[in-house]
Formats: structure tokens, sequence, C-alpha cells
């Protein structure tokens, strides 16, 4: 059968056609469309072939290989192909990851070029412009011996073999007599672990060193005080102690010997105490005791250690309808003309005794006391009948400040409660403290 022939615009893709049948380009071009297309292939539309483009890019072989628009394959193996298709003449080809080492290509050695690691670079940075090898011979000679001497760099152009020694230069220590001073010392030898040091003589005179018998270490001395934690208590001298007498503390840094409970009454020791300052006169007087008020009265300066005391009084009317009724015992200064302020010891419910009239003890047990406390009785009530105890005949009318009153509970009293003086003609509660 006779071959047939098409215009067409491009290669069949539909009807059946012979092998031989041709198909003409209607708009040919140089570079990407050819002449036209044979059918190589009998079929429905069968296989077609471009001809007469000799760059053709396009619809398969043509009369050269066809140019591609892919990129290029990056460096690597040697290899032959497989690709018909040409790499334009302004292609370029990636170099590729040739510095990770394997076969595509070498690290450089000393006697192969080839690519150089991170850490090689940075080596080679480091070297100064212009740097050359520089090797040291191996000494033969004795290193220097170990001396007290200035850093130096030294000059030497050897080295020193991994075995080598330094000897250290030694001289006798010197002795050390009594009040030496500190120094560095100029020498430049070095001394021996186990040196000694030569002590001067012993002695008897100052200056010297005293044996265990010297008669420096036994004679007597006069202290110039007691010191203490914090300070020196000065103890006067002016008179020998007599039988008995303690030393008892004048302010923070003196002392005097006195003898136990004396110093113008301000003393109070293992006994029964009467405030200092009573009278013994007319014993009928009476104090009421005003409702929610707390009265106290001096007794004296603790001189023995006491964990509790007992307070007696005497009640001539007893309270009714008692809220609180309590005694208690407290440490304050004695403030001549003025009142306190008073920091509660112990104190202790006294509801049950003051109800009643009669003679009444009660005790109180204490906390935080301590010898030389200024110490002061406490009585308080609140009641709606109020109790009144028996008072001294005598008011303070020089108003040396040894009792005082407040309107406060002493169960409730602060660390530190204020407590004013009493006027100069108000009389003092009458009790004693029995330690």
């Amino acid at each position: 059968m006779a071959s047939r022939w098409r215009r067409l615009t491009a290669a069949p893709t539909t009807g059946t056609w012979s092998r031989g049948d041709i198909a003409w380009n209607t708009n040919p071009t140089s570079t990407s469309s050819p002449v036209g297309w044979v059918c190589i292939t009998a079929g429905t539309p069968g296989t077609w072939a471009a001809f007469g483009a000799p760059n053709a890019s396009s619809g398969g072989s043509g009369s050269g290989p066809a140019l591609s628009d892919a990129a290029p394959q990056a460096l690597g193996t040697a290899a032959a192909g497989t690709s018909e298709d040409a790499s334009r003449a302004d292609h370029v080809h990636a170099h590729g990851n040739q510095a990770a080492g394997g076969s595509m290509h070498a690290a450089a050695t000393t006697s192969v070029a080839g690519f150089m690691s991170a850490t090689d670079k940075t080596k080679l940075d480091g070297v100064a412009t212009g740097a050359t090898a520089n090797t040291l011979a191996v000494g033969s000679t004795a290193p220097g011996n170990v001396t007290k001497a200035a850093a130096s760099a030294g000059s030497s152009a050897e080295a020193a073999r991994v075995d080598h020694k330094h000897d250290i230069t030694t001289a006798a220590a010197v002795a050390n007599p009594p009040g030496t001073a500190n120094a560095e010392g100029s020498a430049t030898s070095l001394a021996r672990s186990d040196h000694t040091h030569a002590l001067a003589a012993f002695g008897t005179g100052a200056g010297t060193f005293a044996e265990g018998n010297d008669s420096r270490l036994s004679n007597d001395r006069t202290a110039s005080g007691i010191r203490t934690a914090t300070t020196v208590v000065s103890v006067s001298s002016a008179t020998a102690p007599t039988n008995g007498q303690v030393l008892q503390a004048t302010s923070s840094t003196a002392a005097a010997w006195a003898t136990i409970g004396s110093g113008g009454g301000t003393g109070m020791s293992g006994s029964v105490r009467l405030a200092p300052h009573f009278a013994t006169a007319n014993l009928t007087s009476t104090k009421s005791l005003t409702s929610g008020w707390t009265f106290a009265v001096y007794m004296g300066r603790l001189q023995t250690a006491a964990s509790s005391v007992s307070v007696r009084l005497r009640m001539t009317t007893g309270s009714a309808t008692i809220t609180w009724a309590e005694v208690a015992i407290a440490k304050g200064p004695v403030v001549a003309g003025a009142g306190t302020n008073l920091t509660r010891l112990g104190f202790t419910d006294a509801s049950a005794i003051m109800n009643s009239v009669g003679l009444k003890t009660v005790t109180v047990a204490l906390t935080g006391a301590a010898v030389g406390d200024d110490i002061w009785v406490l009585i308080g009530n609140a009641a709606t009948t109020l109790g009144v105890v028996r008072a001294q005949s005598i008011a303070d009318d020089i108003q040396t400040g040894s009792q005082v009153a407040a309107n406060v509970r002493p169960s409730t009293m602060a660390s530190s409660t204020a407590f004013a003086v009493e006027a100069a003609s108000t009389l003092a509660m009458w009790c004693a403290v029995i330690l």
C-alpha cells in the first residue's frame, strides 16, 4: 500500500496509521520543532519519530541528539553514561561533596594533594607567617639546681630528656631567739622537710624561755580584773573580804566584796524576805485592789539561783465573782522617782486563795530568773467584789520607785511592760517572799 501523508502541527495522536505514513509539520523551527514525523510502527495511532530537525528536543531521535534542559550531573566517578540528550554549551557541573572522603577525592597528606579537614585548616591558620620548623637538640648536660631565683625563659637551644632531674641547693636553718620577727629571708637555698630550728637557751630573766621549774610560773601576780565573755570586770582591792562575803557586781564592769543580802537592803537570799522599804509599825492598814489592775512591790536583788518562790500575804476582804486573780514574779530595775519596765518570770492563778480572808501562801514557778535580778511581787484581780490585802502603814513619801502599778493582767503581760510609780501617799501591799 502506498504511503500516505498529512499536514499537521504535531505527531498524530488519533486514527489508524501504517508504517511509512508521514505527517508534515506546518510550523517547523530550527531548535524546538522538526520538519515532520514518520510512523515507524503501525497502529492506532502507532509510533512516530521526528525527522528533519538537527537540534530536535522532542518526539524521539531526529537528525542529531536532543538538547536537554535538565541540570547536568554533579562530578563523581567516571562513567560512559546512557542519555541520548546533549548538554548546552554553557552548562556547568556541580562539584559535589568531595571533602567527605571516600573514593571521590582523597584527603590531603604529606605526599598526596587533596582536600584539607577543618581541624587541619584551623591548625594551619594558627601558624605565624614565615614560621619554620624548629627542632631542639637533646641536651646531655645536667640541668641546673633548684634555687630561689627570678623566673627566666632561658636561652639554651637544647631540650631536656624526659628522665632528667634537678638537684636542690640546701643549707642549715637559722636559730630563732625569743622575739624574732617574721621575715621572708634572702637565702636562695631551700630547707629540707626534716630541718629543725635551734631555740635560745632557757633562762630566768625577761626575754628568755622558762623551764618547768621556773619561779615565774608559780609566783603571785596581781590580777587587774575578772574576764567575762565580753569584757573585764574590775575587782576592788581597797579592803580584804571578810568571812562569808562574795563578789557582788556594782556595775557591768566592776565588782566589790559584799555580804550576801547586804548593800542598802537590795539583796535577797535563801530565807523569808520582806520588801526592803517596809515599816513595821501599825499593821492595821489595808490596800484595795482596783479591778483589772496589777500592783507591784520591789523585794530586792536575787542572790541565789531559784526555780520557784512562795509569796505570802493576808487577805482582809475576799474577792467575789472573780474574773481573774493572779500572783506573779517579775524582774526589772528600780528607777528613783519614776516607773519601770517589768518582765514576767512566772505567774499563778490565785482565785482559790483570794476569795476568802486570812493568811495566804501561793507558789510561783520561775523561768529565766538569774542571780542578780531585781525581783518584784505582782498581785492583781478583776472581780465584782474587789479583794483587800494588808498594807504597810507608811507610804513611799520620798518616791523611791519601789511600788508601781499598771492596768494589765500578769498572765498576759508583754515581754517588757511599763508600770507607773504610785502616788506618794499610796500604801503598798504587805507581802513576803520565801525562797
